[in-house]
């Protein structure tokens, strides 16, 4: 399946036309006919002069209406994190990383403190705030991906695994039962790919195509939905 380790405004772009409804097909980087489809379909409905998919995001009328987003704070902690694409831990295999630092855990597993990083530097949302577990730590998140799961369970925060939407938070699991890492989804499920199930793709930390959930590098990765186990969403009235 897909994976991608490189930002670039081409990517950045197919994220904003997927968070305003429209099909840019494959979050890949590469401006193809569906992408350049959709971003005349979106110029189209919004009255814009059309301008070239490379000058989308500066052009004057088109990106500041791109950028013109609802209120979804797992959207908006994506644009942040995309721009940590291909980063990884310094020394290889060490699980030090700069989420690690800045969490003051590092060199642990990090896949948890990525997301927590994400949604607290874009937005100011702590995921796990005020709850009890392992791996919480007051003003930065969680490290722990059962205890993330807990709390998206325990606060009503989770939604049919159908209905994911950009932004959301998606707990996986290998064995079929145990939360196992993290990620979170950049698009909606493609219930007509290669896997009955349906796949999405994904933005996490700490993984790679030989290790899923302790790879060591931040990627896009492409997931089956057979592998989520939990999905969770954190609501518009929550960001601030």
């Amino acid at each position: 399946m897909s994976i991608v380790s490189k930002n670039s405004p081409s990517l950045t772009l197919q994220f904003l036309l997927e968070l305003q409804g429209q099909d840019p097909g494959p979050l890949d980087g590469v401006i193809g006919p569906k992408t350049i489809a959709a971003l005349q379909a979106f110029q189209t409905g919004h009255l814009l002069p059309p301008c070239q998919p490379a000058a989308a995001l500066d052009d004057p009328h088109t990106g500041p209406a791109l950028h013109n987003l609802p209120t979804n704070p797992g959207a908006r902690a994506i644009l942040s994190g995309m721009t940590f694409l291909g980063t990884t831990e310094s020394p290889p295999n060490s699980n030090k990383t700069q989420f690690g630092e800045w969490f003051e855990d590092n060199g642990v597993p990090w896949c948890a403190i990525f997301v927590s990083y994400c949604f607290v530097t874009s937005c100011g949302i702590t995921l796990c705030s005020g709850f009890e577990g392992k791996g919480v730590k007051a003003g930065k998140g969680c490290a722990y991906v059962p205890t993330i799961q807990n709390w998206l369970i325990a606060n009503h925060l989770t939604v049919d695994r159908m209905t994911i939407q950009p932004g959301d938070i998606l707990i996986y699991t290998w064995d079929g039962k145990t939360p196992q890492h993290i990620g979170l989804s950049c698009g909606t499920p493609d219930i007509h790919g290669p896997d009955p199930t349906g796949g999405v793709q994904s933005l996490e930390g700490n993984t790679s195509p030989s290790s899923d959930s302790d790879g060591g590098e931040v990627l896009l990765r492409t997931r089956y939905l057979r592998n989520i186990l939990t999905i969770g969403r954190i609501p518009p009235l929550q960001y601030h």
